[in-house]
């Protein structure tokens, strides 16, 4: 039993560790998309625009062995997502806790030493696939490599 319980443990960290994808952030952090889904609003106000659909990328900034920290600045642009045809998309301010939560905090400093999670929301066309997107994070201070989402 003892021998079932761990292999299945192992089985379930493998599992959740195959979508984890990785870039480094010039600082010496690294961005680290977790898992990407279709989200849905939970406010009848906040919608996508006609021809259009939420994403949601949960993400992680590891600064633990940063060298700087991370400065993300609301009015910069703090991630940018791109997709196979070069569109840009970045998340809007209102879509917060809306699309998908706990909403990464767009405004926050990321400390040295330190890491922060959360989901990034952002509307991108309906025939748009997820598989093939590209995110990064654009910070103020710290800007990371693209990661080329594959599901």
């Amino acid at each position: 039993m003892k021998r079932f319980i761990m292999s299945m443990v192992l089985v379930l960290v493998m599992v959740s560790a195959i979508f984890a994808q990785v870039a480094n952030i010039q600082s010496g952090g690294q961005l680290k998309v977790m898992g990407v889904k279709e989200a849905v609003s939970t406010n009848s106000y906040i919608e996508p625009n006609e021809g259009m659909r939420f994403i949601a990328f949960d993400v992680i900034i590891d600064n633990i062995k940063g060298k700087d920290d991370v400065k993300l600045n609301i009015f910069l642009g703090t991630f940018e997502i791109r997709d196979l045809e070069g569109f840009l998309y970045e998340p809007e301010l209102l879509y917060g806790n809306m699309i998908a939560s706990p909403k990464m905090d767009m405004n926050a400093t990321i400390e040295k030493g330190d890491l922060m999670r959360g989901w990034v929301s952002v509307a991108i066309p309906k025939n748009t696939p997820i598989d093939g997107l590209r995110i990064r994070l654009k910070a103020s201070k710290g800007q990371s490599d693209w990661i080329t989402i594959k599901k």
